[in-house]
């Protein structure tokens, strides 16, 4: 049994139903046809609105999908903000990894379940190219680490 708060949802009768991998694939991919309204930045009344109104849709094509538990919004919202941060603290270990010195066991790549959130949310983990700066743009992430030059 799991214990990662990724992946545990607090049901009416308390108990915890985790989320299975069936229900994970099935909501990174609703997500990703939603990422330009879930995701955007915008925090005005109308940016929310249509932001819970995404999230609406999101949750009812995620209820009609057979072998999907029944969820809320407010647990598939925490589900993908807990899926970010772990994605962004993913990147940022191999990051600070790579500028390491010496010698040491190698780091593990990033996780299969980081490259797909990279695939929904690249920029906003990436970091910006700023070609004044020699020493901030040493390393990105692009599903696998990579140097510029």
């Amino acid at each position: 049994m799991e214990t990662s708060s990724d992946h545990q949802i607090e049901s009416e009768d308390n108990v915890r139903e985790f989320f299975d991998e069936f229900e994970k694939a099935t909501l990174l991919e609703l997500i990703s046809i939603e990422k330009a309204v879930i995701e955007c930045k915008a925090t005005g009344v109308g940016a929310k609105n249509k932001k819970d109104l995404a999230w609406n849709r999101v949750h009812e094509k995620f209820t009609k999908v057979p072998g999907t538990r029944k969820r809320n919004v407010q647990q598939l919202k925490n589900w993908w903000a807990n899926k970010k941060k772990r994605a962004r603290k993913d990147v940022t270990r191999v990051r600070r990894g790579v500028k390491l010195t010496g010698g040491g066991p190698k780091l593990k790549d990033i996780s299969s379940e980081t490259e797909e959130v990279l695939a929904i949310i690249p920029n906003q983990i990436n970091p910006l190219i700023n070609p004044f700066d020699s020493d901030g743009n040493d390393y990105y992430v692009v599903s696998t680490l990579v140097t510029v030059a």
